[in-house]
């Protein structure tokens, strides 16, 4: 019995070396594969929206962005929208959300898209401004004391951009 283990032949050096060299070479195909289009989309949704997520701003020169209290327990909240940026290829509207003592309601305003809770100013149907327009909109709510508003950008593909371009306080017309 001892002599057959002494007799044995281990795998030659070279074998061994071409073998460790295909396992490590595979290794990192099926890693490429796997990790390049992972940060390649990831590097694609981070700049996305770098060049128009500043594109909406409140527009406080018409004096719409306050709330008015009506007595059956409703309340109107209206705003005003601008827009620097005509990248209209990568824009398809924006998101508008509003805050205060402890409640929030948030909803998107795009091109045709109708929304029975808010209402362009005197036109029928939903409009995002063009560069350099400005849009007022009405917020009908039975929800009392929104007080702040914000914007953000929504992408043609869907996304909404994370940065908020616009925030207002909103006050008692």
């Amino acid at each position: 019995m001892l002599v057959n283990l002494i007799d044995r032949r281990g795998v030659s050096p070279v074998i061994a070396t071409v073998l460790l060299i295909m396992i490590t070479v595979l290794a990192v195909a099926i890693l490429t594969g796997f990790i390049l289009p992972f940060v390649r989309d990831g590097l694609s949704k981070s700049t996305e929206c770098s060049d128009v997520d500043e594109s909406f701003k409140f527009d406080e020169s018409f004096g719409y962005n306050c709330r008015k209290l009506y007595s059956e327990g409703s309340e109107n909240v209206s705003f005003s929208v601008s827009r620097s940026n005509d990248d209209s290829k990568k824009i398809n509207g924006f998101s508008v959300a509003f805050y205060g003592n402890g409640i929030s309601k948030s909803f998107q305003v795009l091109n045709g898209v109708p929304n029975p809770e808010i209402q362009m100013i005197g036109q029928n149907g939903l409009e995002i401004p063009t560069s350099g327009e400005t849009r007022s909109y009405i917020f009908n709510t039975t929800q009392l004391g929104y007080k702040k508003a914000e914007l953000k950008v929504v992408l043609k593909s869907g996304r909404v951009c994370e940065k908020v371009s616009d925030s207002i306080e909103i006050t008692e017309c």
